[in-house]
């Protein structure tokens, strides 16, 4: 049932224009040495982060909130801006993938099993995202997240990518995005049984599925691990000179030292 997620698009959409020459450029990209690692954060240290935001906004009112995901894609995308070395002046996206199965309307039958997700998008200049309160990147995480799970944004957005295909375009940043998927909540180590008893672990097989730089996994932790409960695992690919450069300093994140 492919077809439910194929857009209709008319000739009066406009497809978002993309400039590559506006995207920021990193002195290591291209490259076809790419790295992966796989970065432990554990649940204090989250706490931690969440705090560290939300005394930012103490001034605010109502107060402000954040979940794990917005806290934690906010420190990545800086991290990960600042490990590529890429030019204030240029643009910067963040992309988080979002499911659409109950958002669209007929909702798609229990047991789609296709790709059913929308990008939820922030865009900002590196200078902003470098210099700027991480709170407030934060802040834009979450509004696009509200943004994104409408029933209007979602049939917009099947309709724009319908059209890009039509017209057989494609879009590049050329490492300038955070593309994000949170894979925390699929019930992946809670309901598939092999056939010896529950998972324990969840790897992906990065390099021949996602053969590029922008993609971020958030995965859930190695039940092994008791000192993880709760924790976040962070996977992330980087060309091998940026990921000498990626250095996340879990044991004091919100220090000076951490977090770049």
């Amino acid at each position: 049932e492919r077809e439910r997620l194929v857009g209709k698009p008319s000739d009066q959409e406009q497809v978002p224009t993309f400039d590559k020459v506006s995207f920021a450029i990193s002195p290591f990209i291209p490259t076809d040495k790419i790295s992966h690692a796989c970065f432990n954060l554990d649940s204090e240290s989250i706490r931690k982060l969440k705090l560290d935001l939300v005394q930012e906004c103490d001034h605010e009112i109502p107060k402000e909130s954040f979940t794990t995901l917005e806290v934690l894609g906010a420190y990545v995308w800086r991290s990960r801006y600042r490990a590529l070395n890429h030019n204030p002046d240029g643009k910067t996206m963040f992309c988080l993938a979002i499911g659409m199965r109950n958002l669209i309307n007929p909702p798609l039958p229990a047991g789609y099993y296709g790709n059913a997700f929308v990008s939820g998008n922030v865009e900002l200049l590196g200078r902003d995202l470098d210099h700027g309160p991480l709170s407030k990147v934060a802040k834009l995480i979450k509004e696009s997240k509200r943004i994104a799970s409408s029933n209007e944004y979602v049939c917009r957005t099947l309709n724009m990518l319908e059209k890009l295909n039509r017209q057989k375009m494609k879009i590049e940043t050329y490492g300038a995005s955070l593309v994000l998927t949170d894979w925390r909540q699929l019930g992946l180590l809670e309901e598939e049984d092999f056939g010896w008893k529950e998972s324990v672990n969840m790897v992906p097989l990065p390099w021949n599925m996602f053969g590029y730089v922008d993609l971020c996994i958030f995965m859930p932790p190695c039940r092994i691990n008791a000192s993880m409960k709760g924790g976040v695992r962070i996977l992330v690919a980087l060309p091998e000179a940026a990921m000498n450069r990626f250095d996340f300093r879990i044991q004091d994140p919100t220090g000076q030292a951490g977090w770049f």
